[in-house]
């Protein structure tokens, strides 16, 4: 509900949109009110400018692309997350 919150206030309303949004894809998609993939499709681009967030959205991507039987995609979306790691360690 608090990820509603603050989306609501628009684009720049928060410095939190980008989580908020990944957190809503994430629900929604769990709980069948949206298309999984889809939704954190939309979550990766929101989280862009938040470097923490934005990695843990490309690991779920790829995690949600498996699970819809994307497997090529999907792995290379973890990849793509687990570089980012790698580099920041």
């Amino acid at each position: 509900r608090r990820a509603q919150l603050v989306l609501a206030a628009g684009p720049g309303g928060s410095p939190w949109e980008g989580l908020a949004a990944f957190q809503l894809a994430m629900a929604n998609g769990l709980l069948g009110r949206a298309e999984l993939v889809d939704a954190v499709r939309g979550a990766e681009v929101a989280t862009r400018g938040m470097p923490s967030a934005h990695v843990v959205c490309q690991a779920q991507l790829g995690w949600a692309l498996l699970r819809a039987g994307q497997t090529d995609e999907g792995l290379a979306w973890i990849d793509r997350a687990a570089s980012v790691l790698a580099e920041h360690q």
